[in-house]
């Protein structure tokens, strides 16, 4: 009998163990995983948090001959988004974003590392429309940002590239920027003959030179 609930016993740590191991990672995450001839990074786990929070760890490993090559442990959240450093290479390369503490992400070491500023809240309508993913999917969202342009802070819903533009040279983009009341705030089109043309009061420079704050969707 005793050996009957020995061998059940193992069976349900064996098929608790494949459902952890078969859990699916966001298509993004595995994407990080990369390697060259001097440097490898590759996924290590994903820790569960407080607050319904998933964080993934991925290790930067680099060969000893390279000095200033990175070595380390980086984290991302389920956007995608680097959350948390703690590298070294040319110099000692350690941050974590608001909302998180290395103490948490198995770093205690780092206990004393204050985070980075908090981002600006995500607005109502953002927020809205992030949350109805059927009319995103049929949008053809694939990602949407929180942009940093000219001070603004706006928003742009990244749509899938047609097929016939993937390997057009000649073709040209238009991507536009919403407010926090889901209104258009700014309209530039690159690329092409046009070179790169701006409205709304904006320049050609303020697209190259804008700034990604964080990744609020992230279909992949």
């Amino acid at each position: 009998m005793k050996k009957q609930i020995l061998n059940l016993f193992s069976l349900l740590l064996l098929l608790t163990g494949n459902i952890s191991l078969a859990q699916e990672l966001p298509t993004c995450i595995k994407n990080l995983n990369k390697a060259n001839e001097l440097t490898t990074i590759k996924f290590v786990r994903q820790i569960n948090l407080k607050g319904n929070r998933v964080v993934y760890e991925f290790a930067i490993t680099s060969k000893r001959q390279c000095m200033d090559c990175p070595n380390g442990t980086v984290f991302y959240d389920n956007n995608c988004n680097q959350i948390a450093s703690f590298v070294m290479g040319r110099g000692p390369m350690a941050h974590i974003n608001y909302g998180y503490n290395a103490l948490e992400l198995g770093k205690g070491a780092y206990g004393d590392l204050k985070p980075r500023k908090q981002l600006p809240p995500v607005p109502t309508c953002v927020a809205m429309k992030i949350a109805d993913l059927d009319s995103l999917n049929k949008a053809g969202v694939v990602r949407v940002l929180q942009v940093s342009i000219k001070d603004q802070i706006l928003y742009y819903f990244e749509h899938a590239v047609p097929k016939e533009k993937l390997n057009c040279k000649d073709c040209s983009s238009t991507f536009k920027y919403y407010d926090e009341n889901c209104r258009l705030a700014a309209s530039f089109i690159v690329g092409g003959i046009v070179g790169a043309k701006a409205s709304e009061g904006f320049a050609p420079t303020d697209f190259y030179n804008k700034r990604t704050l964080q990744i609020l969707y992230n279909k992949n």
